[in-house]
Formats: structure tokens, sequence, C-alpha cells
């Protein structure tokens, strides 16, 4: 029976992997995971994937392994995103330099547990490997701290080759692991001091089997077609589905399909639906205003604009963004003409046989989306001149 702080931590965390056997993800990246964090001396990581594809169950395990039961007290979380326009470099440096503050920044909360992991006790999730890299009773560890740098492809092209400098400065005692979705994004000298882990999106089955395993660690029973249909709407995204699984059980819906699916509906519209709406109506370049910092700007909105968010935002890979729209058109619910369909589905499948010949992957994309306004046109669907 689950105490009241069980109940309330969420499934994401509760039941988030503490072991690499137990972390989905292929086989050779697992190993390659594991080799890194059992290192005598652990490389710098690049961890790149769609959202919900185990990043942080990644880095978390790394920490853990590689640094021993103490790490929380030695790594150190940045969030890029979150940077302040202007004093970017600052925080950096004030990130990892100690400084006499008291101990306000994060490279002043250094604790003794960065140098001597003995002098504490310390309990916590056991190491990720079955085993310490290093052993108790003496036992040194190669590194002391490490430093997380989430959403790394924020970071900008001023800020960069400093961070690849402090890397080279603090690398006797420092490791840094870097997350992201476009790793296209950082610049090469900074990506060839990583190494690099590509994470796919969490395959169906698997996401599936992780639902069925929690729910009976809940003591719940979902209908089959109800786990079916959190699978498809979570597409490899495994944070997703678990949110939305979670809110389901508390609703006592597992059990009522039609309320599920209602729940889906409302909750978010598919992104390859819309894109195709936006597409057909000839939205493909709009323009819209936004307020950034106090300040008024334009941003690409329509087709182009949540495509621009795929690749540069969530980071997909062309075959996936063809998936994505594959799926929209035959498994989306859109009410379209079997013509209109057979169109759709012939342009789609000459944007796929383009996208495996050229290095102008958005490029192809865009022309896919104008020949979808023009099908729009023809079918009555967008504007005419």
């Amino acid at each position: 029976m689950m105490t009241s702080t069980q109940e309330r931590i969420p499934w994401l965390v509760r039941y988030r992997p503490t072991t690499f056997d137990d972390w989905i993800a292929p086989e050779t990246t697992r190993k390659q995971l594991v080799s890194s964090a059992v290192s005598a001396s652990p490389p710098h990581l690049l961890l790149s994937g769609p959202p919900g594809c185990g990043k942080t169950t990644a880095w978390l395990m790394f920490a853990r392994q590689a640094l021993g039961p103490s790490w929380k007290g030695t790594t150190h979380i940045y969030q890029a995103r979150d940077r302040a326009k202007g004093k970017a470099t600052a925080a950096f440096t004030d990130f990892l330099q100690p400084q006499n503050d008291g101990g306000q920044s994060l490279a002043g909360k250094m604790s003794l547990s960065a140098f001597d992991r003995e002098f504490i006790s310390v309990e916590g999730p056991p190491p990720p490997a079955g085993v310490e890299s290093f052993g108790t009773g003496g036992g040194q560890r190669p590194i002391s701290r490490l430093i997380v740098i989430e959403d790394a492809d924020h970071l900008g092209h001023r800020i960069q080759p400093m961070l690849r400098g402090m890397m080279e400065k603090e690398s006797r005692t420092t490791r840094f692991v870097m997350t992201c979705r476009a790793p296209s994004r950082l610049i090469d000298a900074l990506r060839s001091r990583l190494v690099h882990l590509r994470l796919p999106p969490i395959p169906n089955k698997s996401i599936r089997n992780r639902l069925s395993w929690i729910f009976e660690q809940e003591k719940e029973v979902a209908e089959e077609s109800v786990l079916d249909d959190i699978t498809h709407v979570a597409q490899g995204d495994l944070r997703r589905a678990l949110l939305i699984a979670e809110v389901i059980a508390a609703k006592g819906w597992l059990g009522d399909r039609r309320m599920v699916q209602e729940y889906l509906l409302n909750t978010k519209e598919l992104d390859g639906h819309k894109v195709l709406q936006q597409a057909l109506k000839g939205r493909t370049h709009a323009i819209e205003m936004v307020t950034t910092r106090g300040m008024k700007v334009e941003r690409l909105d329509g087709a182009m604009g949540i495509v621009d968010d795929w690749f540069y935002e969530e980071g997909l890979e062309p075959s996936e963004v063809v998936h994505r729209l594959h799926l929209a058109l035959v498994a989306s619910g859109m009410m379209l003409t079997p013509d209109l369909q057979d169109e759709l589905l012939s342009a789609l499948a000459q944007m796929d046989g383009r996208l495996h010949s050229t290095v102008m992957q958005r490029a192809v994309v865009e022309e896919f989306m104008l020949a979808c306004s023009e099908i729009g046109m023809r079918h009555g669907l967008g504007p005419r001149d």
C-alpha cells in the first residue's frame, strides 16, 4: 500500500528507471552509456533526441554511477533556456567559477563530498550498473563534479566557444553532460569534445508495456483499447504517455474508452493534423506578432512555423517528420475525401523520396507544404486569387 508521501510523487518520478537494464533505449546506446559511466575517465556526453525519449533518465543514472552515492551534492544543473538576455556570459562564469558569495552560486555550493566521498554517508538509489564504479574504503574517483546543461542547443554561438574553453580548463575534475533536441545547433568545436548518444522516440510496444507494468504496481486495471489510445497519442513520448495515464487513472476512466478519447481530443490536437490543415488552407508561411522580453517581434506561424518547431525545438529527423504527417493523414480522423487523401499521400511519398537524396531537408518539406496549398485550392479548401 502506498504511503501518503508516495501518493504525492508523480508517476514520472516514482517509476523512473534507476538501473541501466531498466532503461528503454537501443542496446548499442545502453552499452555505450554504461561503458561511459563506469569508465576510469568518463567522457563528456551529449544526449539528443525528441521529448520523452529518456535524456533526463540517462544523465541521472550517469551521474549516480560516475560520482557515487553523494552525486546530488556534486551535480550542478544549468537550464540554457532560462539564461537572461545580456547576462548569459556572467551567469555561465558564475556557474562554473568559485565565488566569494557565501555559497550562493552553483559552483560555490561545492561540498566536502566533491573531494572525499567516504567522509559522509548518503542514502539513495543503488548504482545503476549494480556495483560502484570505484569501491568504498578509500577508492578515489576520477572526477569530483558534474555540470549538466539542459537544452544546450539554446546557448547561442557567442556562449558556446566560451563553454568549450571552460570544458578544457576544468577537464581534470569536471565532466559536462548536455541535453538537446537539435544537435546541429551546437558548433563543431563543441560537439567534437562530446560523446554523442542519439536517443530515438520510444517504440510504441515499449510504451505500452511500461504503462501495463505501472498499472499493475498501482493495482489499476485498464482496458486494452485505452492502452492503445494512450500509446498512439503519445507518439513515442514516454513522458507524455505517463502524464496522460496518471490523469486518466485519477479520473477513474481506465475502463471508459469513450471518455478517454474525448479527453485526448480536447487536450491537444495532433500536430501533424494541424500542419496539414494550415497548409491546405494556404497558411504555409503565416506571420504573427509575439511579445518577447517586452518587445513585439514577428514569428513564423502557419504550417512551416510548426515544422520549424519540429526541426529546431524537438530535434526531429526528416524520417520522423514524414511519419508524423503520414499518421495525420491515415489515422488522425481528418475528414478528407478519398481523392484529396490520395493526392496528399502521393505528394508525401514524393517528399519522402527526395529527403533521402538532399541535405536541404527543410526546403523539401517547404515545397511539400506549398504543394498541399495548391491541392487545397483545387479542392476548394484554400483562398483563391
